[in-house]
């Protein structure tokens, strides 16, 4: 995959975008991105989204929804919300 708008990839931005457009969950992750390492935000990042994954049988569907999900560069947005936290 290939840069999109500034980041590694389409799927990064796009979580990132709904992340940061949102205002609960905005709230909620500069809050954690205040407290938290980036390897250790990354993780969080990676392990909310996860667990709050649909439900879905084996699917062409689920098996790109796995895939997407897995070429999210967690590290990059965690990177940036600690960024935007410290500013």
């Amino acid at each position: 995959m290939k840069e999109y708008n500034g980041w590694t990839n389409y799927a990064t931005w796009n979580v990132n975008l709904w992340l940061t457009n949102d205002e609960s969950s905005y709230n909620y992750w500069m809050e954690r991105a205040r407290d938290s390492e980036v390897n250790e935000l990354a993780v969080a990042l990676e392990d909310e989204h996860k667990e709050a994954m649909p439900e879905l049988d084996s699917s062409t569907y689920s098996d790109l929804l796995q895939h997407v999900l897995g070429s999210v560069n967690w590290h990059d947005i965690a990177k940036s919300l600690i960024e935007g936290a410290s500013a």
